[in-house]
């Protein structure tokens, strides 16, 4: 059975009662991931859910962790599949034992009724007047009755053979295990159904990143990121009126006035400019990685004043909104980096207080 992707987001949405759009949006996050990592030559995996790799025919494959595994088919450890008995094939010639067993039972039956009726008249017809101890003497019927019996023992041993023997052949040729197939099937389709929505719930409450990359860098979960958020917020209140560049050792006194507010204007990049790299020009190709933030500010005008001071003093600054305890911010964030150890390397040359005073995130373009 093939699920298209049309199928697959109204079964995800039967299934999780989310908005088919916001079903839509997280498929393609996650389909522009995997191609991500595999133009990298990498593979992506899930934590507790599994791995997508490219094999080296270029097909997707998924290999489902230990976790997923056993939750999805310990309700399915005690159940055997079930063969049904397969039809009848009705192209077999019909047994024809019955046919056959009319003539050769009928000299068996024939023959008693023949000679019984010359027994039974003897009595009847004797005009002598003989007693019918005579009779008991000769014993004439018990001769009458050992005759059929070795007659009936040989006949009966080919009728058994012909009901026995089309009985053994015909089964192996009729077998068939579209019964078998159809239960496998069955039990695919609902680990496959099972496996999406559990992903789902997972990817919308955390993200994910490359094995390559985070398999011995540390995590940094929703609450560290609360605390940096407010340690960077007062510092952005302190600063609002000046606003220090990370190379300058005294501050810069920028005048905010309601209807001026400098600009990051987009500039051309040089030739020679690195893809990633902590200074330079902002490349969108690059949007794809990490930096490093060292500003949050809870108005936006005030984050893009901030980063267009960074980025006249060389640096690759951006600004991202983000939602932090309900309330929204703007993050300042300079640089662009490929994984988290370059972001991690490049934090530590940052000018004090910043090389202290910062945590890397993900680019996302708002």
């Amino acid at each position: 059975m093939n699920i298209d992707k049309p199928k697959l987001v109204e079964l995800l949405v039967e299934k999780t009662g989310m908005q088919p759009e916001n079903v839509e949006n997280q498929l393609g996050q996650l389909i522009e991931r995997i191609i991500s990592a595999a133009k990298r030559g990498k593979a992506l995996e899930i934590k507790d859910f599994g791995l997508f790799y490219f094999d080296e025919s270029g097909e997707l494959k998924f290999d489902p962790a230990e976790e997923l595994s056993t939750e999805i088919s310990f309700k399915y450890a005690g159940m055997k599949p079930v063969e049904l008995k397969p039809k009848r094939d009705s192209t077999l010639p019909p047994i024809d034992a019955d046919e056959n067993k009319e003539p050769e039972f009928s000299p068996v039956i024939n023959t008693p009724s023949e000679e019984l009726p010359e027994i039974e008249d003897t009595p009847e017809d004797d005009p002598f007047g003989i007693d019918e101890t005579g009779y008991d003497d000769f014993d004439f019927l018990s001769d009458m009755e050992k005759e059929p019996q070795p007659d009936s023992e040989p006949e009966e041993k080919p009728i058994e053979e012909v009901k026995t023997k089309p009985v053994k052949k015909v089964p192996p040729k009729r077998k068939n295990n579209n019964g078998l197939i159809a239960v496998l099937a069955i039990l695919l389709l609902i680990v496959l159904i099972g496996g999406t929505v559990w992903f789902m719930d997972s990817f919308s409450s955390s993200e994910e990143t490359d094995v390559a990359t985070t398999s011995d860098l540390p995590v940094i979960t929703e609450e560290d990121e609360e605390n940096m958020e407010q340690l960077l917020g007062m510092e952005g209140q302190q600063t609002a009126d000046t606003v220090p560049a990370p190379e300058q050792e005294q501050e810069i006194v920028v005048q905010q006035p309601v209807e001026e507010t400098p600009s990051i204007t987009p500039q051309p990049p040089a030739e020679d400019q690195p893809l990633y790299g902590l200074t330079g020009v902002v490349m969108e190709q690059a949007n794809d990685g990490y930096s490093i933030v060292i500003h949050s500010f809870n108005t936006e005008d005030t984050a893009r004043s901030t980063a267009a001071l960074l980025s006249q003093d060389g640096y690759r600054a951006l600004v991202n909104a983000r939602t932090v305890g309900g309330s929204s911010t703007w993050r300042v964030s300079v640089g662009q980096f490929e994984t988290l150890e370059q972001a991690r390397q490049a934090a530590e040359q940052l000018p004090s207080p910043y090389n202290t005073q910062n945590f890397i995130h993900r680019i996302q373009i708002n």
